[in-house]
């Protein structure tokens, strides 16, 4: 079977005289493995493994900070800076590489990471 995900992204911004509006998708695309996975994970002040369960290396990733106050901040492993800060209702979608072992951090308080990861 092909075709059996789908990804749409869309930002508008309008502030004064600057407007910046980006449409892409719907941008389909085959998956290989048979996995997927969606969890709520709570992050805290030390850094964690985001839990990624069968998953195979390389899947899409989709994410919000559902925390009302804190941020959270993705690692793209162990010890290493931070690649993506999430405020609260914070989204991000990005493709994870073969050998990503993805990290998360909360700035204050525990937040609640909800994610879903696609085989890539």
């Amino acid at each position: 079977m092909a075709d059996e995900a789908t990804i749409r992204v869309s930002l508008s911004f309008a502030k004064g005289s600057t407007v910046v509006s980006l449409s892409l998708g719907p941008t389909k695309f085959d998956v290989a493995g048979s996995n997927a996975l969606h969890n709520r994970q709570k992050i805290g002040t030390s850094e964690e493994a985001v839990l990624v369960g069968d998953v195979a290396a390389g899947g899409y990733f989709v994410a919000v900070n559902r925390d009302a106050t804190n941020f959270v901040e993705l690692r793209a492993g162990s010890g290493l800076a931070d690649l993506a800060r999430l405020e609260p209702g914070d989204v991000c979608l990005f493709r994870l590489t073969d050998d990503a072992t993805l990290y998360a951090i909360s700035d204050t308080a525990e937040c609640e990471l909800e994610y879903a990861i696609v085989d890539a």
